[in-house]
């Protein structure tokens, strides 16, 4: 993927899907690394589809 590319964690800056978050953006790869281990997610709604998949049928 290129750059500048936009990161997301949970937070209260806009709503998405249901979900609050806060965004931020990165404009190379060691950014994108440093923002990583942060927290930060390059899919907004990753932690929404983690418990999705989760959820016994």
């Amino acid at each position: 993927m290129e750059y500048p590319k936009c990161l997301y964690r949970d937070g209260s800056a806009f709503e998405w899907e249901g979900h609050k978050l806060d965004g931020i953006v990165v404009n190379d790869k060691e950014e994108e690394a440093e923002a990583v281990k942060a927290g930060w997610r390059t899919n907004p709604l990753a932690e929404a589809v983690k418990a999705v998949r989760g959820r016994k049928k």
